[in-house]
């Protein structure tokens, strides 16, 4: 670990954290009560590592995907169902960071870690209407939203890193993501419940507030990184 300066890494974690998904929930039709929490969240993420002494410099790409909501009822205030839904999101992001270790020994190390990228969303909707929903929302069918928006993304982290075996080691990282869309938009044209919608548009809440998509929280993460001689 003191020798080596060439890595590449893969890294994923995986933990229980309720998201609202307020990309939904806020415009699924007037006086409709609909449960659209992510319950999970996944995150894989692979690059490449060049270290200095005491300091790694990280290049990699990150993918953040909470589990999918999958055939969610939309009910009116009788309890009547209006449509099932379906939706999932899910983010990528080029990222770069920084490791300083505060301590290091032959065979494991402990370190500070900072990261920023740019990460991109990518959402779908997608609802199938009832009798009594096509009754209720005049003019709409069956259909699906699909969402784009970008974001700064940036972490902060501590670190341990161990010798697994031969040149490969194992790490184990906990820290904060801070990840928030705030400018969603449209990326097809649509029928919603909101009308008509144009590809580019902005994506609203019924009562014309701007949706959002905030993925950010604590994370808990393991990765192997294959040090090249």
């Amino acid at each position: 670990m003191k020798k080596e300066s060439f890595a590449a890494y893969l890294k994923g974690g995986y933990w229980t954290q309720a998201i609202k998904n307020t990309a939904l929930s806020d415009s699924s039709g007037t006086g409709v009560t609909l449960d659209a929490e992510f319950k999970s969240n996944l995150t894989g993420e692979f690059g490449f590592v060049y270290s200095n002494g005491r300091i790694n410099f990280l290049f990699g790409l990150e993918v953040i995907r909470p589990a999918p909501i999958v055939s969610r009822k939309g009910t009116d205030v009788a309890g009547t169902e209006l449509y099932d839904v379906s939706s999932e999101v899910s983010a990528y992001a080029p990222k770069l960071g920084i490791e300083i270790s505060f301590y290091q020994g032959a065979t494991s190390r402990a370190f500070l870690g900072g990261a920023f990228g740019t990460a991109t969303l990518t959402g779908r909707n997608s609802y199938v209407l009832t009798a009594d929903g096509t009754a209720a929302f005049a003019g709409v069918v069956d259909f699906y939203e699909d969402l784009r928006s970008t974001a700064p993304l940036t972490e902060g982290s501590l670190g341990y890193e161990m010798l697994m075996a031969d040149t490969t080691t194992f790490n184990l990282e906990a820290g904060y993501r801070s990840l928030s869309f705030t400018a969603i938009t449209h990326n097809r044209d649509v029928t919603s419940f909101q009308g008509p919608i144009i590809k580019g548009d902005a994506a609203t809440n019924m009562d014309g507030s701007k949706r959002t998509m905030n993925l950010s929280g604590p994370f808990i993460a393991l990765s192997f990184r294959f040090w090249l001689h």
